[in-house]
């Protein structure tokens, strides 16, 4: 897994807007998150989880869509892997973004996609990092135990 210095960038720039949100009080309905040359508005509520804006590239493109997200329709389908992923995104920011686990692992990001040597797209579900090592969580609700495998040996 190679990471891009863009890719960095933006997923550091997502992390200030979402430290200066908390510190306005908008109480982490929504978050951002970095990509390869953008940011994505992402809604972190358990009646809207994960549902957002992509390709986002400036701070006013962000305020502008902060009330379209707001008003962005629930998703059709249950979706259990997302509100447990936007809870555990909420609670790693309101705690110095360590993630409830109990490991002292600090949340990174969520959703983010990388390239295999195949050029194969692989996302993660949520990225930490503890003592120098990056920790990839993988949450399933109802899927079997082989396919969790298969995801996660495409990481490694």
């Amino acid at each position: 897994m190679k990471l891009i210095p863009n890719q960095i960038r933006t997923n550091y720039l997502s992390a200030s807007y979402n430290l200066i949100w908390y510190k306005l009080g908008l109480k982490f309905i929504f978050k951002c998150r970095g990509s390869i040359n953008s940011m994505s508005l992402i809604s972190i509520s358990k009646n809207k989880p994960e549902l957002g804006f992509s390709s986002i590239r400036t701070e006013k493109t962000i305020l502008s869509k902060i009330n379209d997200l707001k008003e962005k329709d629930k998703p059709k389908r249950a979706t259990p892997e997302k509100v447990l992923q936007s809870w555990i995104i909420q609670n790693a920011i309101k705690n110095n973004y360590i993630l409830p686990c109990g490991d002292e692992i600090k949340f990174i990001t969520s959703e983010m996609a990388v390239y295999d040597e195949n050029k194969k797209r692989i996302v993660n579900d949520i990225l930490g990092f503890k003592d120098g090592n990056l920790y990839v969580i993988e949450l399933k609700s109802d899927r079997t135990m082989g396919r969790l495998i298969e995801q996660v040996e495409n990481l490694t």
